[in-house]
Order: structure tokens, then C-alpha cells, then sequence
């Protein structure tokens, strides 16, 4: 019975192992055999429309990456190597360019903020230069002030000297620097401890000179009341030492007591829509809406003299507590309407102190309260501080519409307290409702790092056409206790990220310097094409208590 079966079993296999073509392969392996050209051995005539050596390919794929080698008419750069093609990943610290259609440049860009690693590696390292200054509690890009074509740096140190500082860096410097040495030029606050540069902001071209203008927060002034605050207009260029007192050539003064006026400022865009650029300046002691309910005001340019903010637009906070204005940022074009829109943040508002963020579309051009705002984003979870800081964030989808950011620093995960959350918003927004509905959360699980305290667009880093994040974790303690961490979350992106895999990561240079104070993305400040992003560490300080830092890291040659 055996020699039967096995007849029959060679018999079955017969046709298989058959070379109908006589090219040496059988159909087990012959592509076509029916043609005698085509077979694994084949010379494979490129971009002909036919696969001669039976690889998938139309051309010559030595390396099984799925692309024809150039050689042969297709796109792989390197065909002895299965990581290079077009549009390969880059793979970091591989010593290649992956991406046939990239250069060094661009994969500097795509791995040198990939990771983790210690500010003390950042491209400028600029100290405080007396105890307690905390320099690095602000941040912000400014337009050219010394003449090169490239933006530079606003620093605030709103302690040094007690009435504070605000120190102005050029974008090319580099390596290790001390403010008030190594500086284009600085902003001294009024006598007191007005704390100037608690609030700083580059506001784009106020009187129309050409050249940009500096807004500076100091909401522990005392000009009409203890404590009404205040934010001055220092007109550009900045060289040189100057002082409020002297040199600033707008005051908006708080309307009374205890305000805060000037707790943060920024850039308005052009929010009435009049086709002059507009600032904000908040004030989240303002009893107008309850006590300490908070408010922001709008005022378009120019503006000149010493002025009470009662002229201008106010927002004014909802209810008694809330802070409103906490924090606030123009934050672009969010509706597609093509006037710029606002961010208000709230960070106590409800009974619950959830948090909110408010979101004023342009134009405006009266005062309300924030209870007539157009959405109002409210947080995830009781004391969570939704609000604490919100930002524009770019156009990270892609869709033409501008996205927004708010932080959650107080947010608990998974039992532990304060990790902290980041919520990314694709604009148009709608009527708002939970940040839990955000289409983007970006949490951490390291207790007590306050993931969230500050947040930020970081321009594009790597060039690839989709806005990246930053988001300031105040007290992550990886890097030693409370040495804060800074991390950046590469655009497009949807969903839940887990910080800890963000694609790049800034850990502060020693414990309790508290790195993550400030996050601002600066533009491209070396000309290189990639955008670069400044960070704050307002209590660092080897040798001497506080003398606070920020660091420049570029986005193109890290």
C-alpha cells in the first residue's frame, strides 16, 4: 500500500514544482510562469511597469525595504541598508539620514529634541545675576532689537533689586551667560516692589516704526492703591539700561486696590479687528464680578501716556474667587473668520474650583463678563486647576485653524496627587463643555509634578509642517526634588499621551530649581528654518539662593 500513496503524493505535488517557462523556477517561486524573462534572478528593468525580478518592486530592492533603489528608478538613497528610504522614520542616533528626502539638518532637528536631557546642555544658558532675582519667572520672544534680522529674548526677573527687571538677550547668543553682563539691554522696574517682569511680552509693532515694542507686567505696584498693579509699554529698539520710570512710554494702571493689574500680559493680535495691533493686560483681584472674581482688559493700539484701565474693554470674571485672568493669551484665529480671537483663564472658577478657560471670539469691541463668553472649557476633575496657564497652539492639525492649550496642573491620576494634564483643543471649539471631550490630554503619572503649570506652542521644532507643544511639569522631581521638567509633544497629535513617552523631554539642572516656570516658543531665532523654545527655572541657582536661569534650545542643530 506504501508505494501507491506515494506515487500519489508525488503525483499531487507535480504541478507545483513544474517550470512551465523552462527559466529555471518553478511556480512555487517564478512570479510568471508563463514568461521566461521574469523570475527572483531577473534583471529588473526599472519603472517599466513590470516586477522582472519578482520582489514587489518595479526596480531593484537589494534591501527588502519596499522601495526600488534610485540606481533602478525608485526612491531608496541606500538600498544596502533596510532603515533608508523616502520617507523613512528617523531613527535617532543611528549616525544616518533615514529619510532619503531629508538632510542632517532635519534630523538634527527630529532627534536633538528627542529624548530626555539636562538643560545644562541647552545652546545658552543665561543665570540670574544677584540672589533672589528669579530670573526666568517670564519669558517670551520679542521682534529685532539690535539689528540682525533675528528675533530675541524678553527675561523677566521681577525680584531683582526688589522692584525687578526685565533683561533683553539677542536670539545668537550662546553658551553660558549672566544677565545684566552678557544682554542687549534691560527694563528696571519702578522703586518698591513694583516686581516688573513677573509679566513680560514681546507685542509686535505698537506706533508703527518698524520696530517691535515690549509690554512688562508689575502687579505689586502701588500707583493709585497698594497693590493695583500696573503694565508699562516700552517702545523698541531696547539698548542700553532703562527704567520704567524714565523710558516707558504707556502705563495702564490698575482701577483699585489689590488688582493685581498687570499679573500677565500679552499681544492681543488684532482683536477688534481695526487693523492695529491690540495687548491685554488681566487683573485677578478685580472685585467687579465678586471679590477677587478677576477680569482682563483689551486696549487698542497705540497708546501713549499714563491710563486707567477702566477705558479699556473688560472682561470681567464670573463670580466671587474665580481669579479670571489668571492667565491669558490671544490665541489666533480660532473660527476661520480671519480676526483674531482670546483665551482667559480661571484657574478657581466654580465652587468646585475645577477650573475653566474661556474663549472670546473677535472681534470685540465692548466690555462683558466672562459668563457671555463664547465657550467656556471647564475641568475634568474637583481643584484641578483648569486655567492655570492656556496658550495658542498653532495649527496642529493641519486643518487651517488655529488649536488651543490649557493647563491643569493640579490634576490627580490614578490616586496620585497633582500629576497634571494639558488639554489640546482643535479649533473651531464649539460652545465648550468638559476638557475631558478635548481631543487631545497629555497627563502625567509622576505625583506632584504639576504637568500643566505652564503650557506653550513650540512653533515646529523639526520642520515637518504640524505645530509642536511644550508643557511646564513646576516640580517633577526625576532630575532631584522639585528640579522641574519641561516637555515637548511633536505635533500632529490626538488622543491621550502619557508624558513620559513625549518625544522630547528638559529636565532642570539641579534639585528645587523649579524649571518648567516659564515655556515660551520663540520662533526661529537663528535663521535656520527650525523654530526654537526658551525655558524658565525661576529658583535656580548653584552657588546663591534663587538667582532663578533660562535656557534656549534650538530646534534645528541639538
Amino acid at each position: 500500500m506504501l508505494a501507491p500513496l506515494l506515487v500519489a503524493a508525488i503525483g499531487c505535488a507535480l504541478p507545483l514544482l513544474q517550470d512551465q517557462d523552462n527559466d529555471g523556477f518553478g511556480v512555487l517561486v517564478d512570479c510568471d510562469d508563463a514568461d521566461a524573462e521574469r523570475h527572483p534572478f531577473a534583471n529588473d528593468v526599472a519603472q517599466d511597469g513590470v516586477d522582472q525580478n519578482c520582489d514587489g518592486v518595479d526596480g531593484t530592492d537589494a534591501d527588502g525595504d519596499g522601495q526600488a533603489s534610485m540606481e533602478t528608478g525608485g526612491e531608496d538613497c541606500d538600498d544596502a541598508d533596510v532603515d533608508v528610504f523616502s520617507e523613512a522614520p528617523e531613527i535617532c542616533g543611528d549616525g544616518v539620514v533615514n529619510d532619503c528626502d531629508s538632510d542632517a539638518g532635519r534630523a538634527l532637528a527630529i532627534c536633538g529634541l528627542s529624548g530626555g536631557r539636562s538643560v545644562t546642555e541647552a545652546d545658552a544658558r543665561m543665570l540670574g545675576r544677584v540672589d533672589h532675582s528669579n530670573a526666568g519667572s517670564a519669558a517670551s520672544a520679542v521682534g529685532d532689537m539690535d539689528g540682525d534680522g533675528l528675533p530675541d529674548l524678553l527675561i523677566g526677573a521681577p525680584v531683582d533689586g526688589g522692584e525687578g527687571v526685565v533683561w533683553v538677550i539677542s536670539g545668537m547668543a550662546r553658551g553660558d551667560l549672566t544677565l545684566g553682563t552678557d544682554t542687549i539691554g534691560s527694563i528696571r522696574g519702578l522703586s518698591g516692589n513694583s516686581r516688573a517682569g513677573f509679566a513680560v511680552s514681546g507685542v509686535g509693532d505698537m506706533n508703527g516704526d518698524g520696530w517691535d515694542d515690549v509690554l512688562i507686567g508689575s502687579p505689586f505696584q502701588d500707583t493709585q492703591g497698594e497693590d493695583d498693579g500696573a503694565a508699562h509699554l516700552v517702545l523698541g529698539p531696547v539698548s542700553g539700561d532703562l527704567s520704567l520710570t524714565a523710558d516707558a512710554h504707556a502705563t495702564l494702571v490698575g482701577e483699585s486696590v489689590s488688582d493685581l493689574a498687570g499679573y500677565a500680559v500679552a499681544s492681543a493680535g488684532d482683536i477688534d479687528g481695526d487693523g492695529q495691533p491690540d495687548v491685554l493686560v488681566t487683573s485677578p483681584g478685580d472685585d467687579q464680578g465678586g471679590d477677587s472674581a478677576g477680569a482682563t482688559y483689551l486696549l487698542p493700539g497705540p497708546l501713549e501716556g499714563t491710563l486707567s484701565l477702566a477705558v479699556a474693554f473688560k472682561l470681567s470674571g464670573e463670580e466671587a474667587g474665580d481669579q479670571a485672568g489668571h492667565a491669558a493669551a490671544a490665541v489666533g484665529d480660532v473660527d476661520g473668520d480671519g480676526v483674531d480671537d482670546l483665551l482667559i483663564g480661571s484657574y478657581l472658577a466654580g465652587s468646585d474650583d475645577r477650573g475653566a478657560a474661556y474663549l472670546i471670539l473677535g472681534p470685540v469691541r465692548n466690555s462683558f463678563g466672562l459668563h457671555d463668553a463664547d465657550a467656556k472649557l471647564i475641568g475634568d476633575q474637583d481643584d484641578c486647576g483648569a486655567g492655570h496657564s492656556v496658550a495658542a497652539a498653532g495649527d496642529v492639525n493641519g486643518d487651517g485653524l488655529a488649536d488651543i492649550l490649557v493647563g491643569a496642573p493640579y490634576m490627580d491620576r490614578d490616586r496620585q496627587w497633582a500629576t497634571g494634564a494639558a488639554y489640546l483643543v482643535f479649533g473651531p471649539v464649539g460652545y465648550g463643555g468638559r476638557l475631558a471631550s478635548a481631543q487631545a490630554t497629555l497627563t502625567s503619572s509622576r505625583e506632584g509634578s504639576l504637568a500643566g503649570w505652564s503650557v506653550d506652542s513650540a512653533g515646529d521644532v523639526d520642520g515637518d509642517g504640524h505645530g509642536d507643544l511644550l508643557v511646564g511639569a513646576l516640580t517633577d522631581s526625576r532630575a532631584g526634588p522639585e528640579a522641574g521638567a519641561v516637555h515637548l509633544v511633536r505635533g500632529p497629535v490626538i488622543g491621550h499621551v502619557e508624558l513620559a513617552d513625549a518625544d522630547g523631554r528638559f529636565t532642570g539642572a539641579q534639585a528645587y530649581g523649579r524649571l518648567g516656570k516659564a515655556v515660551a516658543g520663540v520662533g526661529d531665532v537663528d535663521g535656520d528654518g527650525f523654530d526654537d523654545v526658551l525655558l524658565g527655572a525661576h529658583a535656580s541657582g548653584e552657588d546663591h539662593p534663587f538667582p532663578g536661569a533660562a535656557y534656549l534650545l534650538l530646534g534645528g542643530g541639538l
